[in-house]
């Protein structure tokens, strides 16, 4: 009598995957598969590969999808049903989004109402890690945006018109306890909120005078013992009519490494330099 010894049969696209390979746990797969994918700003790029590779058989399907850390960002760059389904199945990890509606990518993708999908995320804030927003329209924060963010760490928001935006924001309510990058374009942010006291980094660009002005960046610096990096470009001018005296006590930054100005006033140079 003569045997036989089965295979596993090959994938229906005809892939072939080596029987070595589906033996393996499904964490050790999830794990492969998270270091073959482009990082997660790319998020057309990485749920293309992502829905992609769930092809390749029922393990590698089966491990992608009970596998959260994989579905993690969501973006214009691809429709709206696509990233309901990746923050569902995201479950509770963190969470990072990017509306910015700059690639080609994303102008396909946004036939979508860009509304609808900021609404759709926001319901997600106490979940955002890193986000990137361009703000539709003025109404964006105080609609969506007044929820604490206990996860956030990394933060651009940006106004896309050039019109004076000079309404200020309080973000999250002032609470984002572990937020360490803030990047500002053109919004005029809350300056006193609590989370200004634990960045790292700050970057501020194409601010004009009625959104902050010098005094407040000297306060921002002076709440903000931990910064290492600060950037300045394009933005306000000196608005203080009084001669400028240096009054101690000096603002100590002891981690401060990188200082960055580009189309700044030289007088708003020189106060904010002679301050630290």
């Amino acid at each position: 009598m003569s045997t036989t010894k089965s295979t596993p049969s090959p994938p229906s696209n005809g892939w072939r995957i080596p029987p070595s390979i589906c033996r393996l746990p499904l964490e050790l797969i999830s794990y492969i598969i998270a270091l073959s994918l482009p990082e997660a700003w790319q998020t057309g790029k990485r749920l293309k590969a992502l829905y992609a590779t769930r092809t390749v058989s029922n393990t590698w399907r089966d491990a992608i999808d009970s596998t959260p850390s994989l579905w993690c960002a969501v973006g214009d760059g691809v429709p709206f049903h696509v990233n309901s389904t990746s923050i569902q199945r995201s479950g509770s990890y963190p969470l990072d989004v990017y509306i910015a509606r700059r690639s080609p990518e994303s102008r396909l993708a946004m036939k979508q109402d860009p509304i609808e999908l900021i609404e759709l995320v926001a319901r997600e804030i106490r979940r955002w890690s890193t986000v990137t927003l361009r703000l539709p329209s003025p109404e964006v924060c105080s609609s969506y945006l007044t929820s604490p963010a206990p996860r956030l760490r990394n933060l651009t928001v940006i106004w896309k018109h050039w019109d004076g935006y000079t309404t200020t924001v309080n973000l999250f309510g002032g609470i984002a306890p572990r937020l360490e990058t803030l990047k500002v374009e053109r919004v005029p942010i809350d300056w006193n909120s609590s989370f200004i006291h634990g960045l790292r980094e700050l970057e501020l660009s194409d601010m004009i005078d009625e959104q902050i002005s010098t005094q407040q960046v000297l306060d921002i610096l002076a709440s903000a013992p931990l910064l290492n990096r600060l950037g300045i470009c394009n933005s306000f001018v000196e608005d203080d009519p009084q001669p400028f005296q240096i009054r101690p006590p000096i603002i100590q930054l002891p981690n401060m490494n990188t200082i960055h100005f580009e189309y700044l006033e030289l007088k708003a140079v020189e106060i904010i330099l002679s301050s630290i």
